[in-house]
C-alpha cells in the first residue's frame, strides 16, 4: 500500500479484492471495404484443418468479432477483453496487420485481401499511469461479498474525512462505465464542498 500510516485494513481488503481489467478497441481502416456491403459485422472461425491449415494462434482465438463502424463504413472494430489486450499489446501495428489479414484471407479464401491503410488502438493496459481500463466483479469479491460502494467510504480522522475515494470502480451501480468515474468524480468535489461549506 502507498499510504503511511496504512488505509484502513477493511479497506486494503475492498482494494484487494474488487476486480481490475482491461479491454480494448481496435480500428481498421481501409481504403474500400472488402466486405459486402450489407455487412454489419464479421465473425471469424478459424477451425483446424478445415479453414486453417495449421493450428490456431492465441491472437486469432481473441479476435473473434469485427464491427463495421457505421460512420465510417469502410473501418472495422474488433473489441477484445480478458487476456486479449495484453497479447495485442505485445504486438506492433504491422505484426497485427498481418496476423488480422491472414486471418481475414483464410476466412474468405481469398489471398487478395488488403492489409489495413491505418490500426487506431487503445493500450491501457500497457499504459503505465493506468494497467488496465476498469474494474470488475472478481471471484473473490463475490465470496466475501463485498460491494464496489464499501471503497467510497472515506477514511476519516476524528470524524474529518481525510482521504476520499472517486472513480468508476466506487460507485455503487455503473461501476465499468465512464459515467460512473465522471459521476463519483462530482460525488466527492461535492463532499468537499459540504466540509468546507461547514467550516464557515
Amino acid at each position: 500500500m502507498l499510504f503511511e500510516p496504512q488505509l484502513p485494513r477493511h479497506k486494503q481488503k475492498v482494494i484487494e479484492s474488487i476486480g481490475f481489467g482491461s479491454s480494448q478497441k481496435i480500428f481498421f481502416s481501409y481504403k474500400e471495404p472488402f466486405w459486402n456491403s450489407t455487412f454489419t459485422s464479421i465473425t471469424p472461425l478459424p477451425i483446424k484443418n478445415c479453414n486453417r491449415k495449421g493450428d490456431i494462434n492465441n491472437i486469432e482465438n481473441e479476435l473473434i468479432s469485427f464491427q463495421v463502424v457505421k460512420w465510417a463504413p469502410n473501418v472495422l472494430m474488433a473489441w477484445v477483453a480478458g487476456d486479449g489486450p495484453i497479447l495485442m499489446d505485445e504486438l506492433n501495428d504491422n505484426e497485427l496487420s498481418s496476423k488480422v489479414t491472414n486471418l481475414f484471407r483464410d476466412m474468405f479464401l481469398n489471398s487478395t485481401i488488403p492489409f489495413p491503410d491505418t490500426i487506431i488502438r487503445t493500450k491501457w493496459h500497457k499504459n503505465d499511469l493506468f494497467n488496465g481500463s476498469y474494474s470488475y466483479v472478481s471471484k473473490k469479491q463475490a465470496n466475501l461479498k463485498i460491494k464496489h460502494w464499501e471503497l467510497s467510504i472515506p477514511v476519516k480522522v476524528e470524524r474529518v474525512p481525510r482521504i476520499l475515494f472517486a472513480g468508476e470502480a466506487t460507485h455503487h451501480r455503473i461501476f465499468e462505465t465512464a459515467v460512473g468515474a465522471y459521476l463519483t468524480g462530482r460525488r466527492e468535489a461535492e463532499r468537499i464542498q459540504i466540509y468546507y461549506t461547514k467550516l464557515k
